[in-house]
């Protein structure tokens, strides 16, 4: 048995995926399914055990899981009272992930990144990939209209979520640990960030891997040969003015 879903992510899925969740959340499978329409393929391979495409970019294994768990939260609600955080939550992000979808479309062609939340800016709005406090691996968020990072995914039910943090890090609260303007310790990510978009990371389990950690960014502030001035002026306000690594 698959576990339960527990979180609605658009980024998972096409915008013609997330057009149709929001058009049929609240509907059983057998009734929003039919709006689905498959096509058999002209030279299916011998192999292939559903010899079809989807012409409408919309494949039941991305959205049947969506509408499913949408339906069962709404059948304990009726009957057991259980709260969730209800369909036209679940309908907005899905729109929220189709209007960023066409705005990055569009801002592409006036010379923006592809993907902005990939990115972080610098005081002049240049981008840096994989900079301080962007996204990693794929898209995750976006930049809202005051220019603040909003998550996409929307979980089904709230849940308190109790992460075991390593003693050493929930004592945490030295100046060392707290790094000033430009130097970032991104504790989701386990990472260094320099806001030149240089990172260096660390096991969230190991004091030792995150001081060694710090210290290559200590040198790399030390070093780095683009914007110099600033870089040495980061490492002073971390890590003095000696150059001192710890």
């Amino acid at each position: 048995m698959e576990p339960l879903t527990t979180t609605f992510d658009p980024v998972a899925l096409s915008v013609a995926e997330n057009e149709f969740v929001i058009r049929h959340l609240g509907e059983p499978w057998s009734i929003a399914g039919r709006d689905i329409h498959p096509v058999p393929l002209t030279a299916p391979h011998r192999k292939d055990r559903n010899p079809v495409h989807y012409p409408d970019g919309v494949t039941p294994a991305a959205v049947r899981p969506v509408i499913d768990r949408v339906y069962e939260l709404l059948d304990l609600e009726k009957h057991h009272g259980e709260s969730w955080e209800g369909v036209e939550a679940i309908k907005m992000a899905a729109q929220v992930y189709i209007d960023q979808c066409h705005k990055w479309e569009r801002d592409k062609l006036r010379g923006a990144p592809r993907f902005p939340s990939m990115h972080s800016f610098d005081s002049k709005g240049r981008p840096f990939k994989g900079g301080p406090g962007s996204d990693t691996g794929r898209v995750q968020t976006y930049f809202d209209k005051d220019g603040n990072r909003q998550k996409f995914a929307v979980e089904f039910v709230k849940t308190a979520k109790d992460q075991w943090m390593a003693e050493w890090a929930q004592k945490a609260g030295t100046q060392a640990d707290q790094p000033e303007g430009g130097l970032t310790n991104d504790t989701d990510k386990h990472r260094w960030e320099c806001f030149c978009g240089h990172t260096e990371a660390y096991k969230v389990e190991s004091r030792q891997s995150f001081n060694m950690a710090r210290g290559r960014m200590s040198r790399h502030l030390r070093t780095a040969k683009d914007e110099t001035f600033r870089h040495r002026e980061i490492h002073t306000a971390n890590f003095g003015s000696r150059g001192g690594d710890n």
